[in-house]
């Protein structure tokens, strides 16, 4: 029995039998005077009763911090490697924490020229072949020991898949072309191995992006090439997966961040507005049917939208320097991390893996958003990017 059942039943005993030593012959009178008046009664709670009624009430206690497993992809500087211009890539060991080198990118791998299919079974990279700008772009399968040759011998870069994981959209350039200036865009389908080559002069920091269905490619511009009778100003263009129908959605400068909406019927961009503090992020969703265009606020704040968590409904955003997760329905919930930047969410959006970064130096920590304990997972790495997290 709880000591507070036992006290109630306690201090009701103690008060009957004082008032029936007193006077027993006026105890009947006594009872049918006060009770019409009385406002309640007391009501004694059984052991059984009083126990449960304390386990409703009793606060869970938190859930303690577990670390999960997995691997985490990320490249960073080589110590042994005296050139700036190539990156190495590792993989880090969770939860023992172990590091070793990726074995399906050795040797010479431009830095951030990767990208995997949604499943992560497929990798495409691109591996340069001189120190001239001309490369080659390879693609590996979940059972293959040798890459396929995509396309070689020209600047390539920018990759991303389609959501069905058939095609590889990517930018291609002359060797001597500056780097991010392409004239070309490249489609390749994974299951025929067939490349379609679209001529189109851009200059772009965004993969070309096909949308949901493969009919379509949205895909950005910042160079003005108006002396160019059929030159493109800067802005957000729309046209069809053959390359027609080319339209301009949104003309300005500062454009990127580009991702489609799950059903295709909206497009999120990001606008960079220079201010005299610094450039500030505003992100729009652009409806496709209405051309409407919404610009996206956190309690009246513009936001810089990352993009949607895996469980395809959750949106993360940065706000005034803090990160944010707006939930289909509900509240915006504050994540509690420093300058995370990137990274990766983790058992239905259970943990943020990200890099803490500091000018050319970040250090990578794991989130825990139940217990709310963060822990750092790397030391300081030179120049890190996190990649991907690997099955």
């Amino acid at each position: 029995m709880s000591p507070s059942a036992v006290g109630r039943i306690s201090l009701v005993f103690a008060i009957s039998f004082a008032a029936c030593s007193a006077n027993l012959a006026a105890t009947e009178s006594a009872a049918m005077e006060l009770a019409p008046s009385s406002p309640t009664a007391e009501v004694i709670v059984s052991t059984e009763e009083a126990l449960e009624t304390e386990r409703e009430t009793e606060t869970p206690a938190p859930e303690p911090f577990r670390m999960p497993e997995g691997r985490v992809l990320y490249s960073a500087d080589n110590p042994s490697d005296e050139t700036d211009y190539y990156d190495s890539y590792f993989v880090l060991n969770l939860p023992d924490l172990t590091v070793e080198p990726y074995p399906r990118l050795e040797g010479p791998i431009q830095d951030r020229a990767l990208s995997f299919s949604p499943d992560m079974q497929y990798l495409a990279f691109e591996r340069n072949a001189s120190p001239r700008h001309e490369s080659e772009f390879l693609l590996l399968g979940p059972d293959s020991d040798e890459p396929v040759t995509i396309i070689q011998g020209v600047q390539a870069g920018r990759m991303a898949w389609s959501r069905d994981q058939r095609i590889i959209t990517f930018w291609i350039g002359g060797p001597d072309e500056s780097p991010s200036l392409y004239s070309e865009m490249g489609l390749y389908d994974v299951r025929t191995r067939g490349l379609t080559r679209i001529p189109l002069r851009v200059g772009t920091f965004q993969a070309p992006l096909l949308s949901p269905d493969n009919q379509s490619i949205v895909f950005e511009n910042y160079v003005n090439f108006a002396s160019d009778p059929e030159g493109l100003v800067p802005g957000i263009y729309l046209m069809t997966a053959l390359g027609g129908d080319l339209t301009l959605l949104v003309e300005s400068d500062g454009l990127g961040g580009l991702f489609w909406s799950a059903d295709g019927s909206q497009l999120y961009y990001r606008h960079t507005v220079p201010r005299a503090w610094g450039p500030e992020n505003h992100s729009y969703v652009l409806d496709l049917a209405s051309k409407i265009v919404t610009e996206i606020t956190l309690n009246g704040q513009p936001v810089d939208i990352v993009g949607y968590l895996p469980d395809g409904e959750t949106m993360s955003y940065f706000s005034r320097g803090r990160l944010y997760l707006i939930p289909k329905e509900g509240e915006p919930v504050p994540v509690p991390c420093g300058a995370c930047l990137g990274g990766f969410w983790l058992d239905h959006n259970r943990y943020l893996i990200y890099m803490d970064y500091g000018y050319s130096v970040g250090t990578m920590f794991l989130l825990d958003m139940v217990s709310g304990e963060s822990i750092p997972l790397t030391e300081e790495l030179e120049r890190p990017l996190l990649e991907a997290w690997l099955p």
